[in-house]
């Protein structure tokens, strides 16, 4: 610096002032250059790098590039998250919202889910039907809440599927009703690979009222339900429901052959496409879903149960079947047979006009079986996928059938009188439209200084079906002291209305035991 000075003064003619001041100049430049080479302090939005902890981990100049640009970076992104929240603190988010996700779900472990097709059986006499209606079914039990409830209990499917069952793609080939069974029911759901192996733990968690036979492997979109070419049916009922109107009903009735050829007869008038807007409720004439095909309906020989009450099993096979429409099918055909009304009413029950029929208790309804004959034919060789068909399980349903079903139809029966009291009820139908007919009999128990118009409007149905209980009531307490033809003189009256409704039934007598 000595010798630059001298020079500047000798040759430039540099005032010592002058000269001073430039370098005082030079030699600030020069300190601030040094500090700032031995002094490196970055800072970022969050991040700091301590020139001290830069000495000690003897980081080069190279190595400070690197740590810039990443500085560089990290402001960057920390100044993108900055512009959608507020106070800053992208990094702090970021760590956050990974923090939390991974202690929601501290086990996660992804699972391969497949297609199921599950076989039920259960027995619905204490449940209110298949489909589960509400989240708790404390006041109104269903099977789907328990089956859902039991693959919770085996871990197989969690608290979301278990509040949501569409998300495992869930579907039932039947919706059966308050009280009706089931020997093979078919479900579909999306369930882990390994759930056949899972079923026994399954079984543990449900009822002795309903098991979990088996699954089969089926297709990617396999729908139970519109997957489905037909559904079987079958009604347990004792034979004394098939007595003439004329004769005793008891217990100890057995149907003979002649009897069992004109009930198939009956049945056979159902096979085909009708409308059935008349077998179900809240279902127009003109609606198209009231068309349903029947494609086979008999009654099989029957066979004692307990050898106390013998029994039949009418099996009914068809595409679909709606609200109420098999109980009401084989109450028209009951009355018909006790006759009550003639044949030609089920002919008239297929018209758009409303008539008025019975409907069978729904105590000896089964779901017997569920038909996927064109899901075989396309998928079941395939190679990959198999047949659905529970050949292999047939004993193990046909002994839940024997042991959890069929019993508590029977005792049921025996305990109940469920269809005996049934019975009683038919003559109270009119088998005929039904505005007009109810009009007509009511009319006939009005008095004569009233007003016809007047007590139409005031008069319910019910005042007709109550004077006519209290008569028949009045009857069965006559049939105990008096005679046959005493009877039938109190039963003049009633004999008058149902004549209307049968040409046949003039020499009508009820009795029951």
């Amino acid at each position: 610096m000595k010798t630059i000075a001298k020079h500047l003064i000798r040759n430039y003619s540099f005032s010592y002032n002058c000269l001073n001041s430039c370098c005082r100049r030079l030699c600030h430049q020069m300190s601030e250059q040094l500090s700032a080479e031995n002094t490196v302090v970055q800072k970022t939005d969050g991040l700091v790098v301590d020139p001290e902890l830069m000495a000690t981990s003897n980081v080069d100049s190279n190595d400070r590039s690197d740590e810039s640009s990443a500085a560089k970076r990290l402001k960057t992104s920390n100044d993108d998250d900055n512009d959608g929240g507020e106070g800053g603190g992208g990094i702090d988010r970021t760590v956050q919202s990974t923090s939390s996700a991974v202690n929601q779900r501290p086990n996660f472990k992804r699972e391969k889910n497949l297609k199921w097709a599950l076989l039920l059986s259960y027995c619905g006499q204490r449940y209110y039907g298949m489909q589960r209606q509400i989240k708790s079914d404390i006041d109104f039990p269903t099977i789907e809440y328990r089956l859902f409830d039991a693959l919770l209990k085996a871990g197989i499917i969690g608290e979301d599927k278990f509040n949501e069952q569409h998300l495992c793609r869930f579907q039932r080939a039947a919706r059966t009703d308050k009280g009706v069974s089931a020997i093979k029911q078919i479900c579909s759901a999306q369930l882990p690979a390994n759930f056949r192996d899972r079923i026994p733990e399954v079984n543990e968690h449900l009822p002795e009222q309903i098991r979990l036979v088996d699954s089969i492997r089926v297709t990617k979109f396999f729908d139970a339900k519109n997957y489905c070419d037909a559904r079987t049916y079958s009604y347990l009922m004792p034979t004394f429901a098939l007595t003439d109107i004329e004769d005793l009903t008891q217990q100890s009735y057995r149907l003979s052959a002649e009897k069992l050829q004109e009930f198939n007869d009956i049945l056979a008038m159902y096979l085909g496409t009708h409308n059935y807007h008349n077998f179900t409720s809240s279902k127009a004439p003109t609606d198209a879903s009231a068309m349903r095909y029947i494609m086979s309906m008999d009654c099989s020989q029957p066979f004692m149960m307990k050898q106390l009450m013998e029994f039949v099993v009418i099996r009914v096979k068809g595409q679909s079947f709606m609200l109420h429409q098999i109980r009401k099918m084989i109450g028209l055909a009951i009355a018909v047979m006790r006759g009550l009304t003639p044949k030609d009413t089920i002919l008239r029950a297929f018209d758009s006009k409303r008539i008025d029929i019975p409907k069978a208790p729904g105590l000896g309804l089964l779901l017997e079986e569920v038909h996927y004959e064109k899901y075989n034919d396309k998928y079941g060789g395939d190679g990959i996928h198999e047949s659905i068909s529970w050949e292999t399980m047939k004993d193990t349903i046909d002994q839940f059938k024997h042991q959890h079903i069929y019993p508590v139809i029977v005792d049921t029966e025996l305990n109940e009188l469920s269809m005996f009291e049934w019975l009683k009820t038919l003559m109270y139908h009119t088998y005929d439209e039904r505005e007009q007919k109810a009009n007509e009999l009511i009319r006939k128990t009005l008095s004569a200084e009233e007003s016809v118009e007047d007590s139409l409007r005031q008069v319910s149905r019910s005042m007709f079906w109550k004077a006519n209980r209290k008569a028949n009531n009045s009857n069965e307490d006559n049939t105990s002291g008096n005679d046959n033809n005493d009877n039938k003189d109190n039963c003049n009256e009633l004999d008058k209305q149902i004549s209307n409704n049968n040409n046949n039934t003039n020499n009508t007598n009820q009795s029951y035991v």
